[in-house]
């Protein structure tokens, strides 16, 4: 850079003592050795950063994005090269190469230099993600963790056509490697195993078309398996239940039914199921205790409406013998202190509309 940056230096020198001038004459800027050499060293330099140039824009027509930031990178830096030679006085120069018949310099690939311009832009989000690919495959990591980075630049980096045909290879080495892997969950019993590489496989990201044999199968072993897991635990919850039973415990066995309910929708169990049979005098108990706290609740709600409405003037009797009437059918008296305030309020309220009428 610091030989381009002479001859231009130098240049524009010749070039702006020309323009304190105000015109170009033969009186001003001589035909000089110095001018000649100079105009025919920044045309080889032109020249040479032209061939570059268009290299880059071999590789960048190819998606070879990288590649043409590396050969844009090599000593000189292209784009700063690029940026050095289009200088403010360039068409200065070129209205001395014309009077002086010299050899004109080529026109600057100025578009490729903004395409490059744009390949920077694009290849920064992805530095981090293909450092993250090359460990990972130094590192022979799981596929499933080198298909999701893999994946993620070819979303990026769409002008790269390569990343497809990797992602195919890597995508028919995983499906295979899914297959042995839900194999070896079922022997294992891991219902968790199964319904992750379900989901990978139901997931809208594969390029190559997943066997439907192969879904099917994981699909199958996926339900056996949560089946087989919600029954072990559906046995062991019926054991806790009727400890709580036997206790009593009504707290203890609240949660533990809603945890039976939930795992015996994932066993499927049918009605005549033995584990269902086994439970349900628990069940029985816990659906009598729900309605006895269902009646207590209600009365106590009951209690409440009188006790709001005996703080309001403006009740009639009709509405504080309705709101008695609620009570009655919970089939329990009010608090002392609150049954006196209650009839001795409707007989007041009985006895002002006696006298109205």
């Amino acid at each position: 850079m610091t030989d381009i940056q002479r001859v231009v230096d130098e240049l524009r020198f010749l070039l702006q003592q020309d323009a304190v001038h105000g015109t170009l004459t033969r009186d001003v800027m001589e035909k000089s050795e110095e001018l000649t050499n100079l105009v025919a060293e920044y045309g080889r330099r032109c020249h040479e950063i032209n061939g570059r140039l268009r290299r880059c824009d071999a590789c960048l027509k190819q998606g070879l994005r990288a590649e043409a930031l590396h050969l844009a990178e090599a000593a000189p830096n292209l784009l700063d090269a690029v940026a050095v030679l289009d200088f403010p006085e360039r068409d200065h120069l070129l209205e001395v190469v014309s009077m002086y018949f010299f050899a004109p310099p080529e026109p600057l690939l100025l578009d490729v230099a903004s395409a490059l311009n744009e390949a920077y832009a694009l290849q920064e989000p992805l530095k981090k993600l293909l450092e993250s690919h090359r460990l990972l495959a130094l590192g022979r990591r799981p596929l499933a963790k080198r298909l999701t980075v893999l994946r993620s630049l070819a979303q990026l980096d769409t002008a790269s056509p390569h990343w497809e045909a990797d992602i195919r290879d890597m995508e028919r080495a995983r499906l295979s490697e899914i297959e042995s892997e839900s194999r070896t969950a079922v022997a294992q019993g891991d219902a968790d195993v199964l319904k992750a590489l379900l989901a990978e496989l139901q997931a809208e990201q594969w390029y190559e078309k997943v066997p439907a044999t192969l879904l099917r199968n994981l699909k199958s072993r996926t339900n056996q398996s949560v089946r087989a897991n919600a029954r072990h635990r559906i046995e062991e919850l019926n054991a806790e239940l009727y400890t709580a039973f036997s206790a009593l415990d009504v707290a203890t066995a609240r949660p533990l039914r809603e945890e039976w309910n939930q795992h015996q929708q994932m066993a499927q169990l049918s009605e005549d199921d033995p584990l269902r049979e086994q439970v349900a005098p628990v069940l029985d108990w816990l659906a009598d205790e729900d309605r006895k706290l269902e009646k207590t609740q209600a009365f106590k709600r009951a209690v409440s409406d009188i006790e709001r409405a005996l703080d309001q003037d403006h009740l009639t009797s009709i509405e504080l013998k309705r709101l008695g009437a609620v009570l009655d059918r919970h089939e329990q008296s009010l608090p002392g202190t609150l049954e006196v305030r209650y009839r001795n309020r409707l007989t007041t309220q009985i006895g002002r509309a006696s006298c109205r009428e």
